[in-house]
């Protein structure tokens, strides 16, 4: 039995980071959630980090990232967090409940 594999355009992703004012990568905790940008509840994949001498990945997600990032508050404390909305077209690529 062979499995088909996609195409390698299904398989691809290209993603925008989004970064707060300034141009500086967004502190969890002071992404400010009532801005405009998440207006129409971007969907897409984002990754909560420890910045510093070495930093590395804490979380790594995908959904509705205005209601992912308020949960994660809850949790993380001092860390930063990029994402990525995708487009609607994108959709099948990630789940966005």
């Amino acid at each position: 039995m062979s499995i088909p594999i996609p195409p390698k355009e299904a398989l691809s992703l290209h993603l925008n980071w989004t970064r707060c004012e300034g141009n500086v990568w967004c502190k969890l905790n002071s992404v400010n959630l009532e801005h405009a940008h998440f207006n129409n509840k971007p969907c897409g994949v984002y990754i909560i980090w420890h910045g510093g001498t070495k930093p590395w990945a804490v979380y790594v997600g995908q959904g509705d990232i205005k209601e992912r990032i308020a949960e994660h508050r809850k949790d993380l404390v001092h860390r930063g967090v990029n994402h990525a909305p995708y487009r609607h077209e994108q959709q099948n690529l990630l789940d966005c409940g």
